[in-house]
């Protein structure tokens, strides 16, 4: 179906442990869209295969935008090494200085300030166990509608009811 998020949903419905998703993407996708240059499914691709290790990330590989650049800092600012946030913002600069928008270069120097990292996987498996257990609870439950009583009209009912 040409559906790489419908792909990954099924595939992770099939093993939820994970295993048979990670060999997809490696078998199937993470050379296809280094070859395509499609950054964001490869970057996705690379961090389940590497359990969220982002040491993979090359990006020497893509030509990247300024809104791309952005997102990326967002994410390696906090869970990414320090040596890919100061490339990330090597390349931001370059494409100021290209752009020659000062003031937009001096927003994103300003803007930037590294921060400690956090391990990908521990934080993320940490808030997915706490999510994991009550993922299915809400189906399991009677609506408070149900639980209200139910008031039963004593009014006879209308040609309109009937034809309904």
């Amino acid at each position: 179906m040409n559906d790489f998020n419908l792909a990954v949903a099924v595939v992770t419905l099939v093993d939820s442990s994970g295993a048979k998703l990670k060999e997809c993407l490696e078998t199937y996708c993470i050379e296809y869209f280094l070859d395509l240059k499609m950054f964001w499914e490869y970057f996705y691709s690379g961090l389940v295969i590497n359990d969220y290790d982002m040491s993979f990330v090359d990006l020497d590989k893509f030509t990247l935008n300024l809104t791309d650049l952005e997102s990326l800092q967002k994410i390696v600012k906090i869970y990414g090494t320090d040596n890919l946030e100061k490339e990330i913002l090597k390349r931001t600069e370059r494409i100021m200085n290209l752009n020659k928008d000062n003031l937009a270069s001096k927003y994103y120097l300003e803007k930037h300030k590294p921060q400690q990292k956090v391990l990908f996987s521990r934080r993320e498996k940490n808030e997915f166990n706490k999510f994991e257990n009550n993922m299915f609870n809400s189906f399991n439950k009677n609506s408070s509608f149900d639980k209200s009583t139910k008031i039963a009209s004593t009014e006879p009912k209308s040609m309109l009811d009937d034809w309904m």
